[in-house]
């Protein structure tokens, strides 16, 4: 499966990815207003221009993004009756919320104090917290995920390894970098690993976006759905 022009699915993807584009550089211009030599940055003042503030600009494209996930996966599973593809809506139906609502940062707070977790290795208490929640949930969906897997066909099965894939991708942004730029005290190194996790994330999303409505256009037009796992790792080659 390669992008081309000449399908509707890499159009989206090269739409995502522009709009990607265009909150990053905002993101430059809100960052570069520290910077005195930098006057006209001064425009860009406004916090919501920051791709890491919640209910900013480029997070509500992100739930945008979300939602839509959640409305794909909701149609495939009607079509195809499928408890996989549930299990994969409601997954990100909860990323939605959880991004929206930040769920595992509120509960993570009242947990951490609730047991008493003190900070360590440069973490949190709070972020120990946090972690618990997401394992939690965590585990639920990757128990709906699995036994919808086993009932499912060949098909969809590769697919779901795919998405699993992208799925460890978006943890790697969300977690392993988070915890990381916490753990940073130099303040040009914590910008650059936020850009690093946030962007990270914005563009997982929109490929795994590309990806499901390339799944979604072939199941519609009664194609036979073909998955190349090469081309999920390197998405942008043509």
């Amino acid at each position: 499966m390669q992008l081309s022009f000449r399908n509707n699915s890499a159009k989206i993807f090269y739409l995502l990815l522009a709009t990607d584009v265009f909150f990053f550089l905002l993101h430059f211009l809100f960052q570069c207003k520290q910077y005195s030599y930098f006057g006209f940055c001064n425009k860009f003042s406004n916090q919501l221009f920051s791709i890491s503030r919640d209910l900013g600009y480029a997070e509500f494209f992100q739930y945008i993004k979300e939602y839509w996930l959640v409305l794909l996966f909701a149609v495939l599973a009607w079509k195809n009756r499928s408890l996989l593809y549930s299990a994969w809506s409601l997954l990100f139906g909860y990323l939605l919320l959880d991004d929206s609502w930040r769920i595992h940062e509120k509960w993570g707070f009242l947990i951490s104090n609730k047991l008493g977790f003190t900070a360590a290795f440069g973490l949190r208490a709070g972020d120990f917290g946090e972690m618990l929640v997401s394992a939690f949930f965590g585990s639920v969906f990757f128990i709906l995920i699995a036994l919808g897997y086993r009932l499912s066909n060949r098909t969809d099965k590769k697919i779901s390894q795919s998405l699993i894939f992208l799925l460890l991708a978006l943890a790697f942004f969300g977690i392993v970098t988070d915890a990381i730029d916490i753990m940073i005290k130099l303040e040009f190194l914590k910008h650059f690993m936020t850009f690093i996790e946030d962007g990270g994330e914005h563009i997982v999303i929109s490929v795994i976006v590309w990806f499901v409505y390339d799944i979604f256009e072939q199941a519609h037009q009664k194609l036979p759905v073909s998955v190349n796992q090469s081309a999920i790792a390197s998405p942008t080659q043509i």
